[in-house]
């Protein structure tokens, strides 16, 4: 997508992971912090 994840904030259980592993399964309730270019963010917002 061209982006990068830098951080996920998971709440269940609550951790913080900078630069994740890139076979990390994201949860519903993770909160992520990414860089990218604004057409690429917001190709990922839908999900």
């Amino acid at each position: 997508y061209g982006i990068q994840v830098l951080v996920v904030k998971e709440m269940i259980p609550e951790k913080v992971s900078l630069i994740p592993r890139a076979d990390y399964k994201i949860k519903d309730s993770d909160i992520l912090v990414v860089i990218g270019k604004d057409k690429d963010l917001k190709k990922i917002q839908k999900y």
